[in-house]
């Protein structure tokens, strides 16, 4: 199995990222809205979009398997969402 790595620039990577990351939550069976968690999902295109953020995604065997969020929260201080 080749991994390939993508940094998500279209509206599809992001909607794609915000499916990944909705299963994530599910899987991990916690009400995640002490950090605004449905908030961050309804604004992942501007809170991971370029310059201030980055959004990796991994794909295997043309699936989508995982994602990485990385967003500037502070100018001194980066936040990670996996």
């Amino acid at each position: 199995m080749q991994i390939e790595i993508e940094i998500a620039q279209s509206k599809n990577q992001f909607a794609i990222a915000r499916q990944i990351f909705e299963k994530f939550a599910e899987f991990l069976a916690v009400d995640l809205e002490f950090q605004e968690f449905s908030q961050e999902l309804e604004q992942i295109e501007s809170m991971y979009a370029e310059p201030k953020g980055c959004l990796i995604l991994a794909r295997a065997d043309n699936e989508y398997v995982g994602g990485v969020g990385l967003r500037e929260f502070d100018l001194n201080f980066w936040v990670l969402l996996k």
